[in-house]
C-alpha cells in the first residue's frame, strides 16, 4: 500500500515538526531565563553518521546539518545571542 506507506511518513513529518516546535520553545525558555550569553560555540557533528544511518549520500547529511545550523542562527537571534563560532569539520 504505497498510499498508506506515504500517510504514516506524512505523519511521522507531523510529528517531528511539532517535537521540534517544542524543542525549540524550551531552549528558548532556557535561554530567556538566565543570562544571555554575548557568545556561543557551536561544534558541528553527526552529519556523516545521520546520512550513513538513513543510507544517504555524504552530502546529503552534511546539507541537512546546514539547514539545521542555519534554522538555529535564527533562533539564536530571537534570544539575544549575536555572536557564534562554528567549527564544522
Amino acid at each position: 500500500f504505497p498510499g498508506a506507506q506515504f500517510g504514516m511518513v506524512s505523519t511521522m513529518s507531523s510529528l517531528v515538526e511539532v517535537l521540534m516546535r517544542v524543542v525549540r520553545a524550551g531552549v528558548l525558555k532556557v535561554l530567556s531565563s538566565g543570562p544571555i550569553p554575548a557568545h556561543l560555540g557551536i561544534i558541528m557533528d553527526g552529519n556523516r553518521r545521520y546520512a550513513t544511518r538513513r543510507k544517504l549520500h555524504t552530502t546529503s547529511g552534511h546539507l541537512k546539518g546546514f539547514d539545521k545550523l542555519h534554522e538555529m542562527l535564527f533562533w539564536l537571534l530571537d534570544v539575544g545571542i549575536r555572536n557564534v563560532s562554528v567549527y564544522a569539520f
